[in-house]
């Protein structure tokens, strides 16, 4: 079955550096679209909306491990040159650069399992 592209605005991250994108991990869909891409949710912080971003291999990377909850920052950093590699026209190839931190979500304080508090 082909997965569609959810209706959702996405967060244009490669307009400008410095860019972020900072929330609460919301979700993600794998393999969209021809190219069998990668989009995440983000309740953006700011925004107080869900923000969708397209993945990338530094991106997937970083949000593969992350759970609903977890607190997620993005910055765009700009184009790096990739040394030693090579696209099919000979330049250098080139990938969007990100610093991301990825937190797991709080857990909530409540009575354990033995009835005691949790400290």
């Amino acid at each position: 079955m082909k997965k569609e592209q959810p209706k959702k605005r996405m967060w244009e991250w490669n307009l400008k550096e410095g860019r972020m994108l900072e929330g609460e991990y919301r979700g993600v869909y794998r393999g969209v679209g021809r190219f069998r891409s990668t989009i995440f949710h983000i309740m953006g912080k700011q925004s107080g909306k869900i923000e969708t971003i397209w993945g990338n291999l530094v991106i997937d990377r970083a949000l593969r491990d992350a759970v609903i909850g977890s607190y997620v920052k993005i910055i765009y950093k700009g184009v790096k040159i990739m040394k030693g590699t090579k696209g099919d026209n000979g330049k250098p190839k080139k990938n969007f650069d990100f610093d991301i931190t990825v937190r797991a979500p709080k857990k909530p304080m409540g009575k354990s399992k033995s009835g005691g508090q949790k400290r």
